[in-house]
């Protein structure tokens, strides 16, 4: 198994899944978005992320689509 590279940072991870910085921090700060931090900074794996938005799309009844 291949290591993921995380995503470091609020802008990394708001360009990830095309949302704004604050938004990102908003959405971690409820607990919402799949993140978790180190050293004080935000940071998410990727295939969590997309599975995130996958089920955001879904539940609006959209087609997934790949993030990353």
């Amino acid at each position: 198994m291949a290591a993921e590279r995380l995503l470091c940072g609020a802008r990394s991870i708001a360009d990830a899944v095309g949302l704004r910085p604050r938004r990102v921090y908003h959405l971690a700060e409820a607990g919402i978005l799949p993140v978790f931090k180190i050293g004080g900074q935000l940071c998410a794996s990727p295939s969590a992320l997309e599975e995130w938005h996958a089920a955001q799309l879904a539940r609006a009844g959209r087609k997934t689509t790949r993030l990353v």
